[in-house]
């Protein structure tokens, strides 16, 4: 259902509430809700007005933050799609790893002569409108390869998936 005034929020389905507010517990960013929201056909300030609303009653007094359980693996040196990776340190709460050799050296000087060409700077999404939009103050660049766009990506793409239980 697509609503497209806050003073409807009391429309909103029980399952968008319920997702809206585990999504919060789990820690994600408001931000991101927003984008998924809007990605569904919700209007931006409506979004934002249901999310602003269930951050106020998901962070009342006494109610105990719940930390995701970790995807990663127990141990030391988890083997991901025959490649050893070694945790060099863990916190269970919240959940945090620093991974080593997740990529041998061979495998990023691919990558990075593979992204070199395609980097553009980075943006951000207009909370009003939902367009990407770049910010003058930001000076970062990036670039994304598609999911399994070929032999290497896919295997690296297993690999992290793998790592990451996703």
């Amino acid at each position: 259902m697509i609503m497209d005034s806050p003073d409807r929020c009391k429309e909103l389905t029980p399952q968008w509430r319920a997702w809206i507010a585990e999504n919060l517990a789990r820690g994600c960013a408001p931000q991101s809700l927003l984008t998924d929201m809007m990605r569904e056909g919700f209007e931006p300030a409506f979004a934002q007005h249901a999310i602003t609303a269930a951050s106020v009653t998901q962070s009342a007094p006494g109610s105990p933050y719940r930390y995701e359980p970790s995807r990663l693996v127990p141990g030391n040196c988890i083997r991901a799609e025959n490649h050893a990776v070694t945790v060099s340190m863990r916190l269970e709460r919240p959940a945090i790893a620093v991974l080593d050799d997740v990529l041998s050296a061979e495998e990023c000087d691919e990558l990075i002569e593979r992204s070199t060409h395609r980097l553009r700077r980075s943006t951000t999404v207009d909370p009003q409108r939902g367009t990407h939009e770049v910010i003058p103050d930001r000076s970062s660049d990036g670039t994304y390869f598609p999911l399994n766009a070929d032999p290497f990506i896919a295997r690296l793409d297993q690999r992290i998936a793998a790592l990451t239980g996703c």
